[in-house]
This record gives structure tokens, sequence and C-alpha cells, in this order.
């Protein structure tokens, strides 16, 4: 594969690559036997996997299903070709059409990893303030499943007050429908 490299501002590379044809053919057979082996296609002797996504799965052309991974494969062969370590995964730019058996140019912008050089070995100290949460948000939606799940109903004029005993009658609806299990008498 051939990469050449442009700086751009705040450090951030351009990298135009051209894969050849047999790095473009590998990247598809590469891609098509990860996705045949994700969709669990049955291997059989003496047929290709396209021939097996075929028949398996009803996929007529697999190279146009896993294009877009064959092209994710060949951009950490561009990044080592010029020995850069990404701050986060770059998206490949196509400037031609992808095709099995034929060269594929695209581009890369890569915003490099940060490089730091310690001007010392003094031991550090980091103070991180303790975590704190906060329980509002959730007794918020309790309160709200709460008013929203029970309807009550007064039998007796009469509050209840410390050490008063009770009896309850209870019945639970779950949409409209009487639900035995949790109906009580008393």
């Amino acid at each position: 594969m051939k990469v050449t490299e442009k700086k751009l501002a705040d450090g951030v590379i351009k990298l135009d690559c051209e894969a050849t044809a047999i790095e473009v053919n590998n990247a598809l057979k590469e891609a098509a036997e990860a996705f045949a082996m994700q969709m669990g296609v049955r291997p059989a002797s003496g047929k290709s996997i396209e021939e097996l996504a075929k028949e398996q799965l009803g996929i007529a052309d697999l190279d146009k299903i896993v294009e877009p991974n064959a092209i994710e494969v060949l951009v950490p062969r561009a990044l080592d070709r010029r020995n850069l370590v990404p701050a986060f995964p770059p998206k490949a730019t196509p400037t031609v059409k992808f095709e099995r058996g034929k060269k594929f140019t695209f581009t890369l912008n890569v915003t490099v990893k940060p490089t730091y050089e310690l001007t010392s070995y003094e031991p550090v100290e980091i103070t991180v303030p303790p975590f704190a949460f906060d329980e509002t948000p959730i007794n918020q939606q309790l309160e709200e499943i709460a008013k929203n799940s029970v309807t009550y109903v007064v039998a007796d004029a009469k509050p209840l007050a410390a050490g008063d005993a009770c009896s309850i009658a209870m019945k639970c609806f779950d949409d409209g429908e009487e639900i035995k299990a949790l109906t009580c008498e008393d």
C-alpha cells in the first residue's frame, strides 16, 4: 500500500492511500469471512464463502454487503505504513469506487494521539472530589409511579392514629383486569 502524508492544522495529518488490487481482494476476503462467521454460515467443502452466503442467506452480491468492512480493514494498514497512532479511529473517504480486482484510493484525516514526556519522576498527587449522588430524580420517579399505580378509596371517615389496627380489603388491576394473586378481603 502506498501512503503519503500531509500535515494539516491542529495536529491533523491527511493520508492519501492507494491499495493494490491484491490488497483489495484480501480485504474483501477477510471481511467476508468475518461476516460469514457472524451470520453463522455453515462451511461446506469445495464451496466458497460467496456460494455459501448465496445458498444459506440468499445474498447474491456478498462484496456489496461487506464493502464498508473491507474498507475498514485497510485503514489500520495505512496507519501502520506511516507509523501513526490515532487519538480515535479515522474514517476512510474513498476517492474511487471500491471494486474487487482493482486499485482503491482513499484519504484519512488522522488526529494523532499526543505523546507526553515527564520532566521528572517526582511523585504525582491527584485530588479527586468525593462522589456525590443526587437521589432527587429517583425519588421523583418513584413518587410518580406510586401516584399513577394506586387508587385510594376512603371507607371510614376516622383517620388511623398511632397504635390503631385496621383491616384492608384490596383489589389490584392491570389494564382493567383484576389480578387475583394480589387481591385480598382483609
